[in-house]
């Protein structure tokens, strides 16, 4: 699937009121993804933390989306019992990715 999101890699790009998320190569601010204020109740260090994992996000969702198949493989014999590990894992890689796609998850698994 294709997706519509900036393509990544995204990078964190620290400023001094500000730190940007952008894709790269950077030209200008045409490729800011995201910008995280710094306010008194959350400083630098938050501003930071969130950048990082948004800066994260396609890496994340290709992870998702190689990982998958090898899970829903192990899956496939317990697909039915809610109690196994894989089904919890194969339910959950799929609301994430369905999340980042903006769809709802898939019936039966959230």
């Amino acid at each position: 699937m294709e997706s519509k999101h900036t393509p990544g890699p995204w990078v964190v790009i620290e400023g001094q009121k500000s730190t940007r998320v952008a894709s790269e190569p950077l030209s200008d601010f045409r490729g800011v993804v995201a910008r995280l204020y710094r306010y008194a109740h959350r400083g630098k260090a938050v501003a930071l933390a969130n950048a990082r994992l948004i800066a994260a996000a396609p890496d994340l969702l290709v992870a998702l989306r190689t990982l998958r198949p090898y899970v829903e493989s192990c899956a496939e014999p317990d697909l039915g019992n809610d109690s196994c590990p894989a089904v919890k894992d194969l339910r959950q890689i799929d609301a994430a990715i369905a999340k980042a796609e903006g769809k709802e998850a898939p019936h039966g698994r959230s």
